[in-house]
């Protein structure tokens, strides 16, 4: 059995840094990365958890004992720039667990500059860009299988003592073909959050419609690159079934085109 830990790394550690005000989204992305390879065919083979610093720790210490108690085989960590020191330690300290685990970055900062990102952190391994969900299916298929990562094309890896670049992915095209995010792994209680100053608590959950966007802000992470692509309307209805199921009844759209 693999033991995977995906670590979202995006929320400030200092509660009182945290905007009161701020919508506490589910980690979509890891979520995302879950929910493809429980449903592959190497999912049976695959134990996977995921850490989010908005509800499951507020310091350094108690995240490095999360990382012990989970004694995880392979490591993913996600944040956005603001947040690089703590993906960073992050990385630190999963690498000195005894097991000495793969440790994997993604998501919008590592993706911008992969082998600057590497060069600094010698505790990452591989460096994801782009769109997660087939690349990371095949790094967890390679690593079941063994067989080399440094196959897998979408990568920055270390070979010898040097960082190299796979071969370069296309974007996903065909939207519907990413399984639905599987919500029952969320416990939405943990996430709910006054919305404004009204005196009730929503339980909320960010969406994607679509991805990628057709303009060109300089300021704005290009993870999905410029090209944009869409889900289908049954697609996307077929999932807020599931949320309203699950009690959801506010959704945020999170797609790059509204930045």
């Amino acid at each position: 059995m693999i033991k995977i830990l995906l670590i979202d790394c995006s929320r400030a550690l200092e509660v009182e840094l945290r905007d009161t005000y701020d919508v506490h989204h589910p980690p979509v992305g890891l979520l995302a990365l879950a929910t493809q390879i429980a449903k592959s065919d190497i999912g049976k083979h695959t134990d996977i958890k995921i850490i989010d610093s908005t509800v499951d720790y507020t310091s350094l210490e108690e995240l490095d004992q999360l990382l012990k108690d989970s004694d995880p085989d392979i490591v993913g960590l996600r944040t956005l720039h603001k947040y690089t020191e703590q993906f960073h330690q992050a990385s630190a300290m999963a690498k000195k667990l005894p097991n000495n685990p793969l440790v994997i970055g993604g998501g919008p900062y590592p993706s911008a500059e992969p082998e600057k990102v590497m060069e600094r952190d010698d505790h990452l391994d591989i460096v994801v860009v782009g769109e997660g969900e087939e690349v990371f299916y095949d790094l967890i298929a390679a690593y079941h299988n063994q067989k080399p990562l440094a196959d897998v094309p979408g990568i920055y890896h270390r070979e010898n003592g040097e960082i190299k670049q796979s071969e370069t992915r296309d974007v996903i095209q065909d939207l519907d073909s990413i399984p639905i995010p599987d919500w029952s792994l969320i416990d939405f209680n943990r996430y709910e959050k006054m919305m404004g100053q009204a005196p009730v608590f929503r339980k909320m959950a960010p969406i994607l419609t679509t991805r990628g966007c057709p303009y060109a802000c300089t300021y704005c992470h290009e993870l999905f690159q410029k090209r944009f692509r869409v889900r289908s309307a049954q697609n996307i209805v077929e999932e807020l079934v599931i949320l309203n199921d699950l009690g959801v009844h506010d959704i945020s759209v999170i797609d790059d085109i509204f930045n």
